[in-house]
């Protein structure tokens, strides 16, 4: 029985899409029928990736340098969405690309205007720009990456944190903003995708005099042990696109297991 296709004839773009969470994406969305544009600052990455996937079905995904805190760089990956597709406009924008170095604080305001240039500025550009294409043909999703980290104040270096707080308030913004054009704008939130890493840094964080035993053991018996995977990610994405999830709009989708409950 064959997979359905839920994204048959959209043109998608990615950015941070040679990230293994953009490259999950792309992947689920060309297999749902869509066309995409890889856009990201390591563009051999997405040219390999665009390789695998026209090997595949040829020609449906196109390969793009972006820097995503350079406002001519989204304007030129939405024209090249629509000039690699048949002069299609981009049904979908998913603003992937971000930074996290895990040692940025809001205390220094360097650190913080970078992760908010790159987190949350770029975001707000793209949105506008894929808005306003989207408005003129009263259709589009517009979809970014958030993180359980933006809900919490001291479990990462904050000034991470406070940019996704910001991208989840950009979302709802937005979503309001764009709504009676009918485009929809949503977040998906992952928690420690692939990683178990952050189980420990939050316990260090909760509970400062465990040592590395007690902290081990509360990991494998308090805390789901279902890890999010980067395909996860990607079939939330999927979901909020299609119609399916036609009725979704200004959200922020956790992933993140028992983490929240």
């Amino acid at each position: 029985m064959s997979t359905p296709q839920l994204l048959s004839g959209k043109v998608a773009i990615i950015t941070g899409a040679a990230s293994n969470i953009g490259k999950a994406i792309a992947t689920r969305f060309v297999a749902h029928g869509a066309s995409v544009v890889l856009a990201d600052i390591n563009v051999a990455d997405c040219q390999q990736l665009a390789s695998i996937l026209n090997s595949s079905k040829a020609g449906v995904a196109e390969a793009m340098k972006c820097d995503v805190t350079v406002a001519s760089d989204i304007t030129k990956v939405i024209h090249k969405a629509n000039k690699s597709f048949n002069n299609k406009d981009p049904d979908i924008f998913y603003n992937n690309a971000g930074f996290h170095d895990g040692v940025s604080s809001a205390r220094s305001i360097t650190d913080l205007d970078k992760a908010m240039s790159i987190n949350v500025k770029s975001v707000l550009e793209s949105i506008r720009q894929a808005g306003d294409v989207m408005r003129k043909n009263k259709s589009g999703c517009i979809l970014c990456t958030g993180s359980t980290m933006g809900l919490l104040g001291d479990a990462v270096p904050s000034a991470y944190s406070i940019s996704k707080a910001a991208v989840m308030g950009l979302v709802r913004a937005a979503a309001a903003e764009l709504a009676n054009d009918g485009v929809r704008v949503n977040a998906i939130s992952p928690h420690r995708v692939e990683s178990r890493s952050l189980d420990s840094l939050l316990l260090e964080k909760i509970f400062p005099t465990a040592d590395t035993q007690q902290r081990l053991h509360m990991i494998e018996n308090y805390m789901t042990k279902r890890v999010v995977k980067y395909e996860d990610v990607a079939d939330a994405a999927v979901f909020l696109a299609s119609d399916y999830g036609k009725s979704v709009n200004g959200h922020n989708l956790e992933l993140s297991g028992t983490f929240s409950v």
